[in-house]
This record gives C-alpha cells, structure tokens and sequence, in this order.
C-alpha cells in the first residue's frame, strides 16, 4: 500500500490515540519487541511510540511524490539506508493491529456492532482476549509466526484497505480468490496481494 501511494491510516494520525487504548501496565510487559536490538531494552511506551512514529515517517516518505515509479524509488531507498527504522516501523503495524483488536474487544463486550470477522478472532481459544491474541499470535509475527485469515482481516481493518488475496496454486477453487474483511471494506481502497504459501506475500501491481 505505500507503493500505491495509500493515505496514511486513521489510528496512525494520532499516536497518543493508539496508545492510549493500553491502559493497562500488563499490556507493555507483554509485547515482544522483535526489532528491539537490545534483547535487555525497555518495551515501554516511549518503544511503542517510537514504533508508531516510524511507521508515521515511512508513509511521509512513500507520499512525497504522486509519481509511482519515484516513489517505488524513494522507498527503496529508504528501505536500504533505515534498516532499523523499517523493522520499527513493522512493529507499528503490529501496535495498530493491537490497538484495533482491543477496541473491538471492548465493543464486543459492551454490545456494539464490530465487523463479522471480530466474533472469529476472539472465538479462538488461543485468542479469546486481546492479550492472549498478542502472547499466542501477534508476538510471533515477524520470526516465526504468519497471519490467519482473521488476522489478515484485522490487519486490513486497522490500516483502512481491503486486502484482495489470489493463491494461483489454488486456480479453480474457491480458495484462488479471498478478500479481508471479506464484508464492509467494500468502499475502502483496495490492495492486491499474490501468495503460493500463505506465508509470503507480493503485491500484485496494476
């Protein structure tokens, strides 16, 4: 979605939000910091808003210019020369993800309408809470974890776009073709991805 030029996601545009919705201590003791290069490091709020405000700048950069192919340019750059910044920025999709499950969670709970694939996520045992979602299944993301489909659709949720997912190994099949959410995103701004593994995953460019 940078290459594309997408804006940049609600949550994002005020971090202090975002983290606000942990209002608990647990919730810092229990994130992982898989970018952290020091395994001692603090994972505390000033970490967690440094994720939030990388990801911040890599959308400022990717939106700098309207050109496509200048911006692929400029991101590629930037993906070289701010390595670290990059993996910070990785975590920062995690947070929004995070902070999107715990207001869903909440919303739930009080009895508000949430977006179907809400009742599919806390219906797992691995995952009947927001913390329990984060120890069993987002701390993992990025060494040895990968999204589910539910996740997939909290990851399109909480960054604003529908995912469109085609598996060419599964040409014929009502598996080739899956979009996150699969209800309600249909007026968000569509991103297409192409997978033979459902591990790794390439945008599919117009």
């Amino acid at each position: 979605m940078l290459t594309l030029g997408q804006p940049l996601p609600s949550r994002l545009i005020d971090a202090d939000h975002s983290l606000g919705i942990f209002r608990e201590q647990s919730w810092l003791d229990s994130w992982s910091v898989s970018c952290e290069t020091d395994t001692n490091g603090s994972r505390n709020r000033l970490t967690m808003q440094q994720c939030l405000q990388s990801l911040k700048n890599l959308f400022l950069v990717a939106n700098t210019t309207l050109d496509e192919a200048d911006r692929q340019c400029r991101l590629a750059e930037y993906f070289n020369i701010q390595q670290q910044v990059v993996l910070e920025a990785l975590e920062g999709v995690k947070l929004l993800m995070l902070s999107e499950a715990v207001a869903l969670h909440d919303a739930c709970r009080a009895g508000h309408d949430v977006p179907t694939f809400t009742w599919l996520l806390f219906a797992r045992e691995s995952s009947h809470d927001p913390r329990a979602f984060l120890c069993n299944h987002l701390n993992h993301v990025g060494t040895s974890g990968r999204f589910d489909e539910v996740e997939l659709s909290l990851l399109a949720y909480a960054l604003g776009i529908r995912l469109h997912i085609l598996r060419p190994h599964h040409a014929g099949t009502e598996d080739y073709s899956s979009c996150h959410p699969e209800v309600g995103s249909e007026h968000f701004p569509s991103v297409s991805l192409v997978t033979v593994d459902d591990v790794q995953y390439d945008l599919l460019l117009k």
